[in-house]
């Protein structure tokens, strides 16, 4: 596997990231917009929560599609250099490091996050915002871990390498 491989696998991979810390942020950017309607004592209507939080999930998926996308001719571009002396690294070996890394951040992130939700009484939205991109964070690295050949396989494809 050359640089070019494996910086085609790192700029995919920063785009998932990005689009599961796109539905991440939407329970903190509900909790800013409700905070500053109490700081000017105005109540926020329903329509403005929806236009913020849908603009930002429009934002966040097409600039994630954008780097996905847009990485594979950026990469065509590079000239291929000399292969890396990487004694047994392969394509599928990374991606289950970053699956691994997806796991173990999901589960710290529940493990704080199990405190608020033991204590908190009503379950509004923004906590199934919240608990929904932790679990799809963690299906995502479970699913990196143990079918790393898959993502291997589609990600040849998007670039080109079926």
């Amino acid at each position: 596997m050359n640089t070019k491989e494996v910086t085609a696998i790192a700029i995919k991979l920063l785009a998932l990231w990005l689009l599961i810390q796109v539905i991440l942020y939407i329970p903190s950017l509900i909790l800013i917009i409700s905070t500053f309607g109490e700081i000017n004592q105005n109540k926020v209507q329903l329509d403005f929560y929806v236009s913020v939080v849908l603009t930002f999930l429009a934002i966040g998926t097409v600039a994630s599609f954008v780097l996905f996308r847009v990485s594979n001719s950026v990469l065509n571009k590079i000239p291929a250099t000399t292969e890396i002396k990487h004694d047994g690294l392969s394509q599928q070996f990374i991606l289950q490091v970053a699956g691994t890394f997806f796991i173990v951040s999901a589960l710290s992130t529940l493990l704080s996050y199990s405190t608020v939700l033991l204590k908190d009484e009503d379950f509004n939205i923004s906590n199934y915002f919240y608990v929904s991109g932790i679990l799809l964070e963690f299906v995502i690295g479970a699913h990196l871990l143990v079918s790393s050949i898959i993502w291997a396989r589609w990600f040849n494809y998007l670039r080109g390498r079926t």
